[in-house]
């Protein structure tokens, strides 16, 4: 109550600041409205913003920047070229400048060019397969859905937007609205794909691969069935039902709630036009064609809801490869909230651009990068990843042993940590330390710089990266490691001195040994470059620092402090701290280096298990000789005990492996000399 208590005098001191709780003739803010931060200069920074954040991914043969006083028609494709999503935690946005819009007032400097559009995205007609009637849009207020037209003329033509992975939104092309529920009905009623739970969204899959009948389910796996007597598209059996279990894309659904023992109706969609082929065509005959791909951001991963893949949607990526098929010359925009694993796209696309859905300016500032306006600088704040296959299983955070992120990741990334291009070309040189060698708690920096040129004949915008490695060291440590970063721009020819003040306490570790950081003696490179991966020089630093010594097992040594483990999670301890946790299946930690002495002749722990467990007690290895083991009576999780047992042949500088065998919880233990 008392953390409470605090975090809410903070809330509301702030709220009683800005006059909330006062009537508005006391309140000084009361009278300003919108327009104080809807200025000009408040547009100008929007896109500002946008334009420092836009990164250049590829650019084959110099395809970016256009030139728009030589293009007399450009097509503008893609399911995300004329909207702008604002983000999961955005606010509302005062106006939105889509990609379309920018592109078109950019091409206005040209007397006559054209502009062509197409999302790509289909338009259809649905037709509920039992009774053979079309769907249509009722007369009442919300527009309910109903398959009641005898002919398909008389049926209302939906767009469909495939956004990957079964998840489909529809667009009543009559009223411009989006198919939504109430989770009783379908109505064609909201004007936009907002709120907590995505009811906007659809689940469209085939009966049979390639087949063009299809069950659909609700944004919460319930099926969508039609009202035999009225024909109105139903959720399950019209009642709000609150859990449903998963759908058989089959046609048959068995579900929770009021729908339990429904059958998913069976519907054909019939295809009105091709997304593909307007897309196709509109590409074919324009001097440029931009696709915008990407993402929305509260379909298919978001918070409380994981992405399926890293992929892009397939009909986004396989859109992409017909416009580019059809017209060599195509740029692709995506526009998203993640990384996407783009391999056909960076092979075939001869340029690549990256945003995020990056507020109302959005249009303009694309427009700005595309046209040369502005030189991009952006870059990628993660590692891009060719594929899932390239990480370990989701649910393993240790990005040490699993490899994740630029610094332990051993493969080829699809784009690096840090990579984003420029129009401009720039030469590093000139590496100096102030010193190659310093000591650490007496030295507290080193001034790490070089030369930056830009030898192009474009002014541009360099992010130069400073990264450190350590050769040697008690612990797995990172291949390289981001110590910082300057953003500079230069003119044609122009050079600049960088220097970065690399701090040497940001070279320290913790040490699970002592439970402290330390900076560790030995030598360590920097690294100068344009990228984790694109590295232009480097240098020796050697560290006069701490040696970490054997452990000294004969203190109370926490479980959690382990070196390397298996099978074995970190978990709560109700008496303080965290506590090593085997599930049940046979498990182990290692404390590696451990100073044994003459002799060791027992252990003493503190463990918990949920059934009779065992822990024992090698050295060298979790399949080396058994020093002694103990069996742990069944308790519970919340009953621990202290339990001491005997060793043999405990003596020298050994690795200590504990092995968990059973649902078993360690806390610590400490080693007792003979």
């Amino acid at each position: 109550m008392t953390d409470l208590d605090a975090a809410l005098r903070n809330t509301f001191r702030v709220r009683f600041r800005l006059g909330e709780f006062d009537p508005a003739e006391r309140n000084p803010y009361a009278e300003i409205d919108e327009s104080a931060i809807l200025r000009a200069e408040h547009a100008e920074l929007a896109r500002e913003a946008v334009q420092k954040a836009v990164v250049l991914l590829k650019n084959d043969v110099r395809t970016l920047p256009l030139q728009a006083d030589k293009l007399s028609n450009v097509a503008v494709i893609g399911p995300l070229a004329d909207i702008v999503y604002r983000d999961g935690y955005s606010g509302t946005l005062p106006y939105a400048i889509t990609p379309l819009q920018g592109i078109r007032e950019r091409m206005a400097v040209k007397t006559g060019a054209e502009m062509t559009c197409s999302f790509g995205t289909d338009l259809v007609r649905i037709k509920a397969v039992r009774s053979g009637q079309y769907v249509r849009l009722g007369d009442d207020e919300k527009n309910t859905l109903s398959a009641d037209a005898a002919r398909a003329e008389e049926g209302d033509v939906f767009e469909i937007t495939d956004w990957g992975s079964g998840s489909h939104t529809l667009i009543a092309q009559r009223n411009g609205r989006y198919l939504t529920t109430d989770d009783k009905t379908l109505q064609a009623s909201a004007h936009l794909i907002w709120g907590w739970f995505t009811k906007e969204v659809f689940q469209v899959k085939p009966v049979d691969p390639g087949s063009s009948l299809f069950t659909i389910s609700t944004w919460n796996g319930m099926p969508v069935t039609v009202d035999e007597e009225m024909g109105k598209l139903l959720v399950g059996d019209g009642r709000a039902a609150e859990t449903a279990n998963e759908i058989n894309v089959g046609g048959a659904a068995e579900i929770g709630g009021s729908g339990a023992g429904l059958q998913a109706d069976t519907f054909e969609i019939e295809r009105v036009l091709s997304g593909i082929d307007a897309a196709v065509e509109a590409a074919r005959s324009a001097d440029a064609a931009i696709v915008f791909v990407g993402n929305h951001p509260l379909i298919n991963g978001k918070e409380t809801m994981d992405r399926p893949d890293i992929t892009l949607a397939e009909s986004q990526e396989k859109l992409a490869l017909a416009v580019i098929e059809a017209n060599p010359n195509t740029i692709v925009v995506v526009v998203g909230s993640y990384p996407f694993a783009l391999n056909a796209l960076q092979e075939k696309a001869p340029a690549i651009v990256y945003t995020s859905h990056a507020g109302q300016e959005l249009g303009r500032a694309v427009a700005d990068v595309l046209f040369g306006d502005t030189n991009p600088a952006g870059r990628v704040n993660m590692t891009w990843y060719k594929s899932v296959d390239q990480l370990p299983p989701f649910m393993d955070y240790d990005i040490i042993r699993g490899g994740r992120t630029y610094q332990y990741f051993e493969g080829e990334p699809l784009y690096p940590f840090g990579h984003g291009l420029s129009y401009s070309e720039f030469r590093y040189e000139a590496l100096h330390l102030s010193s190659d060698h310093v000591q650490a708690g007496t030295d507290t920096e080193v001034l790490v710089a070089c030369r930056v040129t830009n030898i192009s004949d474009r002014k541009g915008e360099e992010v130069v990266q400073l990264y450190v490695r350590a050769e040697s060291s008690r612990v797995k440590r990172p291949r390289l490691q981001l110590a910082d970063f300057q953003r500079i721009a230069l003119a044609s020819g122009e050079s600049a001195e960088v220097t970065f003040r690399l701090q040497l306490d940001s070279l320290a570790i913790w040490d699970v040994t002592r439970d402290r950081f330390c900076v560790e003696g030995g030598a360590y490179t920097v690294m100068l470059g344009t990228s984790s991966c694109d590295l232009r020089l480097q240098g020796r630093l050697m560290v006069s620092g701490e040696t970490i010594p054997p452990r000294d097992l004969t203190k109370v040594t926490r479980a959690a402090n382990y070196d390397a483990y298996q099978c074995v999670h970190l978990g709560d301890c109700v008496e303080g701290g965290s506590a090593a946790v085997a599930n049940g299946e046979r498990g182990w930690l290692a404390f590696h280096d451990a100073e044994l002495g003459t002799g060791i002749s027992a252990i003493e722990l503190r463990a918990a298990a949920v059934e009779n467990a065992e822990v024992e007690v090698r050295l060298d290895g979790p399949d080396g000789p058994v020093a002694g083991k103990c069996k742990i009576p069944a308790g519970g999780e919340q009953e621990w005990r202290s339990l001491s047992f005997g060793l043999t042949g405990v003596s020298g500088r050994r690795d200590v492996y504990l092995i968990l065998d059973g649902p078993v919880s360690l806390g610590w233990f400490r080693m007792m000399a003979g």
